[in-house]
């Protein structure tokens, strides 16, 4: 499918920042905390062609950074038509940019949601991250659910940084063993909508 690009000609130094933005809207309200899952595995498994390993050399090799993130935008300001989106980052310099992007095909389109073990190492390490956030930030969650109650983007945001994500990542980190085959079936669900 065609999608728009835009392209700033700035010096930087030759290097290539690069961001993908994935609309968000195409997932129905269960799999958007998948989203954000999935935004904290891009890059972390293994894929068709790389083990996890192999995959996290090649990316310091080749690239200056990689990560993906959830984000919210309004459209003028106006909180009925937000814009959710799932943003992959990254930069390299110009003689590497055809590895950069064969690096990131190859990450949203053949990442390996099959490996158990480390899906369970990731969930778990991803449950401890926003579980001592939690602990930390406390008001900050209490000010994302309360703006749920009325905003859009607070829902959103709900949804993918607060507590409803806390109870969704805490449940499949507890159940895991039970829960592997339907975890690992709506990861390749949510990647095939938002990546298609």
């Amino acid at each position: 499918a065609d999608a728009p690009v835009l392209h700033f000609d700035e010096f930087a130094n030759d290097i290539i920042y690069s961001n993908l933005y994935f609309d968000v809207r195409v997932l129905p309200q269960e799999l958007i905390p998948y989203a954000k899952l999935l935004s904290t595995l891009l890059g972390k498994l293994g894929t068709e062609k790389y083990s996890y390993g192999e995959l996290d050399n090649a990316l310091n090799i080749y690239t200056g950074g990689f990560y993906a993130l959830n984000t919210s935008f309004l459209e003028n300001k106006t909180d009925e038509k937000l814009l959710s989106k799932l943003v992959v980052s990254s930069k390299a310099t110009a003689d590497k940019t055809g590895k950069l992007f064969e690096l990131i095909d190859e990450i949203l389109n053949k990442s390996n949601f099959g490996d158990t073990l480390r899906l369970k190492e990731l969930i778990t390490r991803e449950q401890a991250r926003v579980d001592s956030d939690i602990k930390n930030n406390g008001l900050n969650y209490a000010m994302t659910r309360l703006n749920s109650y009325y905003l859009n983007s607070g829902k959103f945001n709900e949804l993918v940084n607060g507590l409803e994500y806390y109870r969704f990542i805490t449940s499949l980190s507890v159940n895991f063993n039970e829960k592997a085959a339907d975890i690992r079936a709506k990861l390749s669900e949510t990647a095939r909508l938002l990546f298609a």
